[in-house]
């Protein structure tokens, strides 16, 4: 998965299909059963989806990034990542999307 993505860093120069074709590597290469990029607004510190592969637009849209300190869903493993810029991992996950 990693020599895939390494590849594709080199090969594309587009923003949006590296991230797109990193999503779809690691779920069909790292066989994750999903994979999605955010983006954060450095001036807001709220942030969107960017790119997402093993999961549908409805549950993508489900997503809510945030920076703040008090802000909804802000213990949410990706938004304390992004708040305390750096990585966070979580050994177990439970699906709090209303679709899941």
């Amino acid at each position: 998965m990693l020599s895939e993505i390494n590849a594709l860093i080199v090969r594309v120069g587009n923003r949006q299909e590296l991230f797109g074709e990193a999503c779809r590597i690691a779920v069909d290469a790292g066989t994750f059963g999903m994979a999605w990029i955010g983006v954060i607004d450095s001036r807001t510190l709220e942030g969107n989806v960017v790119a997402w592969h093993g999961v549908t637009q409805e549950y993508v849209s489900g997503i809510k990034l945030s920076a703040h300190e008090g802000a909804p869903d802000c213990e949410r493993p990706a938004c304390r990542a992004l708040r305390q810029a750096r990585p966070v991992i979580a050994t177990t996950l439970r699906r709090t999307h209303p679709h899941s």
